[in-house]
Parts: structure tokens; sequence; C-alpha cells
């Protein structure tokens, strides 16, 4: 059953790019473990499917981010390669699950652009399912990830002598950070409960 719930994000990786019409509603049982909203937001969002990646976020957070605005904080028309790059980049390094079960806080890090958020995960009930919805807050989504697209550009642009703007296919980035903070304290990649 282990291997399974391992093989099944890496399944879904390649789903969008399938050639067959493929159902993108969230799959309700998989998003009753924690661990997964993740997987299915990111899945959406490399499909460019910003609003079924919303479907998943908590009420509060589709009140604050009503869909077109959800939409433009992830396309970001300004610079929307950069802006896939950096969301898509992100890996969940952790969870902890607070010891009522109602709330959870997952670590998202990003090394390439040297940004980590913790995002709150709640418990939400919709036609009778319970599932984890993500709590996104105005602060991380515009705030947080504005500051660290800058610095990656900023990074680039030094990288390459200040002379390149436009980079070529063959590029090879330049990191902002060699890897993220919460990988150098005590834990690790997985699941947690507070006690």
């Amino acid at each position: 059953m282990g291997k399974f719930l391992i093989l099944l994000p890496l399944g879904m990786l390649g789903a969008c790019r399938s050639p067959e019409p493929r159902d993108f509603s969230p799959r309700w049982k998989f998003l009753q473990n924690p661990a997964h909203p993740f997987d299915y937001f990111m899945e959406m969002i490399r499909c460019d499917l910003p609003a079924k990646a919303r479907e998943i976020l908590s009420a509060d957070a589709k009140k604050r981010f009503p869909e077109g605005s959800f939409t433009l904080a992830v396309r970001n028309t300004l610079a929307p390669d950069a802006t896939k790059r950096l969301i898509l980049g992100f890996e969940q390094h952790s969870v902890t699950v607070s010891p009522d079960g109602e709330t959870a806080l997952a670590r998202w890090c990003n090394r390439e652009f040297g940004v980590f958020l913790d995002i709150r995960l709640m418990r939400e009930r919709l036609a009778g399912r319970w599932y984890w919805a993500i709590d996104f807050t105005r602060e991380q989504l515009v705030e947080t990830l504005e500051p660290a697209l800058m610095a990656w550009y900023r990074r680039q642009r030094d990288a390459a002598d200040g002379r390149i703007y436009a980079y070529p296919p063959d590029w090879e980035y330049a990191p902002v950070a060699a890897d993220c903070p919460c990988l150098r304290g005590p834990g690790g990649i997985g699941v947690h409960r507070e006690k």
C-alpha cells in the first residue's frame, strides 16, 4: 500500500500531457490525506487549470481570492514563465497535523528561488465529504512570491554579468539559495502529528 501512495503522485505528473481527455475533478478520497492537496494543486497549475486548483482552497481562501484574482496571481502576465517556474519548483518538505486533527501546517520550499512558505491546511467538508483544503493568504501568494521573483531575476542577470535579459533555452539558471532552511533542521519529509 505504501508503494502505491508514493507512485500515485508520480503518475499524476504526466497526466495533463496525455492525449486522452481526462477528468480533472478533485479526487476527494485522495485529498483526505493532508500530504496530498499539494500534489493535486501542483498538477492543476502544471496543466494550466488554475480554476481547478482553486477548488481545493479553503472557504476563507476562496473569499480572499475570487476566481479571477487567483488566476491572475498564479499566471502573472508580466512574467508568466518565471511565475510558473517558481510555483512548480515548490516541494513539500513536511506536514504537521494539529492535535485536534482540524488543521495542519505544510512547509513548501523552492530551493532555486530561495523561498519557503508555511501553508495552513484546514479540514473542510463539501457535499458530505471531508478533505484537506489549502488556506493561502494574500501575503503568501503576492507579498512573498513577488520579491522572490525579483531576487531570482537579479541573480540571473548577475550570473550573466548583466548582459543577458532574454535567456536562451539551454541557459543554466543560477539558484538564489544553495538549499532551503527547513532541510538544515531536525525532522525531514513526512507527515507529523503535534503532541
